[in-house]
């Protein structure tokens, strides 16, 4: 029996074995050597045993099963607990039960998460859904849950059966309310803060659907934060005071009763977003016929959406609010009061009403005038396509109005499918010409459904090209090998540096690439720190306490921080310290908040600072107080501020307490609001400054005093630069813009006294007279065509002039300006270009 297991016997037996076997037999006869090796072993023979062992894991049979055995391994049940209960939560609770057949580890974990997700569409009887409720509330343990969703679609069943007279009879069957109490009633006792009721059916209408009263009982005190109800009669029950930790309300084709549809939601004083969606009152004809319509007024609220709602008037009261978004039949709308002072963002749109503008113009244009005097105080307005359709059959009658309510607009956002060519330009002008912004913005955008196709066309040519390019060799098809990893082998320090232009949270998940590449974010000397990334602010918290905790303590080269949430300034000390201790040269912080004009002051933010390395520094909506003017900042060569806000009694010589700043960017600054703007002036002095860029500062009076300045970028609405002071002797390239002001003639500034607008440009040039170099854009060309009377009588400034650069064709160019720019000129033949 040894001889015939004999080594070579063995060999010669596996090379002599024909490769078509099929499966079946190779795993046989794996099967017949592994009993073969194990009759070795009793026999003490381990070293022919060892040999047929090491035979057996060679044939392909073997590493099949191998595979096949490493592929079973449960490597889920592995995981701690919590991780398995949130992984359960993503589920719906019948599936999240059936995982306890798996294994005994798997009989309780359902009982432990945390989410309740118990839907009727899941069964096919009804009986059966109710029995399963019933279990799932008794054998569950007695643990907190954080939502809890609950569908029950099921009403009524016809059936057909003989009567007493010998004809049909047609059976009825309601929805059992007992259990959709009984399911409220336990998330409300297990501090449930997400509650979601859909009592949807097909055979009935809202008004017959199920009360709030009877649904929730009287409540006393919950620890609900957001509501979600759809198919529910809301009556007195929902204006219980037990709702006081409510933040998020959405309604979804319910009925509001007629005595209670007047300041409805005024009794919830935690209220800040709420959404109504095709709602409407519970006694329809008597609520048209009394002339009751929706009023809303919060407190709190910040986010208000409004879909199609089914009333004829609407007023709405919230001092708070930011955003609004409406969605509505504006034939049904008769009339419509907005009280909203703190509104930043407006969406509104228009459905499949041209019948009505072709009808009545003037009463459909009325009433758009009506809804946008109501949003006068946006800084951001959104059109839908169908709202633009309806707007460009009344632009004539909105053209004809003498100013737009939009005073305060920043930005104008239409989504249409051509582009810029469908949107008249007649409407642009009457959304913007009330604006004070210096360059509202207008973006063109298309629906949600074409980004799709784009994104779907993208997809499939990105696909096509990632083919693996095949390669002939001597007649033959070669594939290329993809599967090796170049990136691995470059030395570490490029590999810090490729992960520097990643955000941090990127360069973070690089590391469950191999071990490799574990610590490898642990020494970048970037940090990118950005709330957006994340979908929950606490997890962007988390995220940047774990990454200042466990990065090496390494000098950095570039810090940069936004926060669009203004909800824990403390995360933002944290990183300007942790920067500011590890030596970084680049700090970046964008405290940008849709909500919030200007989020935190300067001194808050940096404490006192004693001695940093900052070489360049980018703020972006900050307070810039004392702390700016601090001697910590003796190494700081460039500022910029971008949407900054400064305080008054800094205005006076702001920027010279900077021994070494040599480059200055201020874009959009203001002073603070208890500011009076006439009064303020904006003085800046560096004695080692070389570069200053002004861009759109709301400032009326300007001073700037530099002896190293060599260039100088200022963009302005010249109509609201009342003075200028510029003592610029070191004074090389200069680019003029007067914004987006192209016809000027159109201002009042030069329309009644164009002798006014001329003084402004010759002061201003009267400061720039060093200039050796000189552009002008289009539009301040259009500016000075206007007033080329009042220049060519004035001697030019420009002595030191070489070079005149003009945005703009060479027929535009009117020869008295050319004239007027050069003929001071010094130099024997200055040059002129047209870009």
């Amino acid at each position: 029996m040894i001889c015939a297991f004999s080594p070579s016997s063995s060999s010669s037996a596996l090379s002599s074995s024909p490769s078509s076997n099929s499966s079946e037999a190779a795993a046989a006869a794996a099967a017949a050597l592994l009993s073969a090796a194990r009759s070795l072993i009793r026999l003490d023979c381990s070293g022919a045993a060892d040999l047929l062992v090491s035979l057996l894991a060679r044939t392909p049979a073997a590493s099949r099963l191998q595979r096949e055995e490493e592929d079973t391994t449960d490597r889920l049940s592995h995981l701690p607990e919590p991780i398995l209960h949130h992984i359960l939560s993503f589920m719906d609770t019948i599936s999240a039960v059936q995982t306890s057949v798996l294994s005994r580890s798997w009989n309780r974990v359902w009982k432990h998460v945390p989410v309740l997700d118990l839907c009727r569409l899941s069964f096919y009887e009804y009986s059966s859904f109710l029995l399963f409720v019933s279990k799932v509330l008794d054998l569950r343990y007695d643990l907190s849950l954080r939502k809890v969703s609950y569908m029950d679609n099921y009403r009524h069943r016809h059936e057909r059966v003989d009567g007493d007279d010998g004809r049909d009879a047609l059976i009825t069957e309601f929805r059992d309310v007992g259990m959709c109490m009984e399911v409220i009633q336990y998330a409300l006792s297990h501090d449930t803060q997400h509650l979601v009721i859909n009592l949807d059916n097909e055979y009935k209408d809202v008004h017959q659907s199920d009360r709030f009263t009877g649904l929730f009982g009287e409540i006393v005190n919950c620890n609900l934060k957001t509501l979600e109800l759809k198919y529910v009669c809301i009556d007195d029950g929902l204006r219980s005071r037990g709702f006081r930790m409510l933040t998020t309300l959405r309604l979804h084709l319910c009925s509001l009763a007629s005595d209670q549809y007047e300041d409805f939601f005024s009794n919830f004083p935690s209220l800040r977003n709420l959404v109504l969606t095709v709602c409407q009152p519970w006694d329809h004809g008597n609520s048209i016929q009394d002339g009751r319509g929706l009023k809303i007024s919060g407190p709190q609220l910040i986010y208000l959406k409004l879909d199609f709602m089914v009333c004829y008037k609407m007023e709405i009261s919230a001092p708070k609010l930011k955003f609004f978004s409406l969605v509505h039949n504006l034939e049904s709308l008769v009339s419509i009061k907005l009280s909203l002072p703190s509104l930043h963002h407006a969406a509104i749109g228009v459905q499949d009403w041209d019948y009505f503008m072709l009808d009545n113009k003037e009463c459909g244009a009325q009433r758009f005038m009506s809804l946008f005097q109501g949003l006068n105080n946006a800084t951001y307005l959104s059109l839908e396509y169908f709202t633009l359709r309806a707007l460009r059959k009344v632009s004539e009658v909105l053209e004809q109005q003498k100013s737009s309510p939009f005073t305060r607009l920043k930005s104008l956002i239409v989504k249409t499918f051509l582009g810029r060519d469908e949107v008249p330009d007649e409407l642009v002008h009457y959304f913007l010409k009330g604006s004070s912004s210096m360059n509202p913005e207008v973006e063109c955008i298309r629906p949600c459904h074409e980004f799709v196709q784009v994104v779907l066309n993208s997809a499939v040519v990105a696909s096509q090209m990632g083919k693996k390019n095949r390669k002939r060799r001597r007649g033959e098809e070669v594939e290329e090998d993809s599967t090796n990893d170049r990136l691995s082998s470059l030395p570490e320090p490029i590999l810090y540096h490729i992960l520097s232009f990643l955000d941090t949270k990127s360069a973070v998940q690089t590391s469950v690439l191999s071990r490799s590449w574990n610590r490898a974010w642990k020494h970048v000397d970037v940090l990118n720190l950005s709330s957006l990334s994340f979908r929950r602010y606490k997890r962007f918290r988390r995220f940047v306490f774990k990454v200042l905790s466990l990065r090496y303590k390494l000098n950095l080269r570039k810090v940069s921080y936004m926060d669009n949430d203004d909800t824990d300034v403390s995360i933002c000390v944290k990183v300007i310290k942790y920067a500011l201790s590890h030596a970084a040269q680049h700090l970046v912080i964008n405290l940008h908040n849709e909500y919030k004009d200007v989020s935190a002051r300067f001194t808050d933010l940096f404490g006192t600072v004693l001695n940093c390395n900052l070489n360049t520094l980018e703020l972006r909506y900050v307070c810039i107080d004392d702390g700016l003017g601090s001697c910590g900042f003796g190494m700081l060569t460039t500022l910029s501020l971008k949407y900054c806000s400064l305080a008054a009694d800094q205005h006076n010589d702001f920027f010279s307490n900077f021994p070494s700043l040599k480059n200055l960017v201020l874009t959009s600054c203001e002073p603070l609001d208890d500011d009076p703007i006439s009064d303020v002036v904006l003085k800046i002095s560096g004695r080692q400054l070389v570069s200053l860029k002004l861009d759109h500062m709301i400032w009326l009076n300007v001073e700037v005093f530099s002896p190293r300045l060599k260039f100088f970028s200022l963009r302005h609405y010249l109509g609201a630069l009342q003075s200028t002071k510029l003592s610029l002797p070191s004074l090389d390239h200069v680019a003029i813009s007067v914004g987006d002001c192209v016809d000027f003639g159109d201002d009042w500034h030069l329309k009644d006294n164009r002798e006014c607008g001329a003084q402004r440009f010759i002061s201003l040039f009267q400061g720039l007279t060093n200039a050796t170099s000189l552009m002008l854009d289009n539009a301040t060309i259009q500016a000075l065509s206007q007033i080329s009377e009042f220049l060519e009588q004035q001697p030019s400034p420009f002595a030191r002039l070489k070079s005149l650069i003009v945005k703009a064709e060479v027929g535009h160019v009117p020869h008295k300006l050319v004239d007027y720019f050069l003929k001071g000129s010094s130099s024997m033949k200055p040059n002129l270009e047209y870009v």
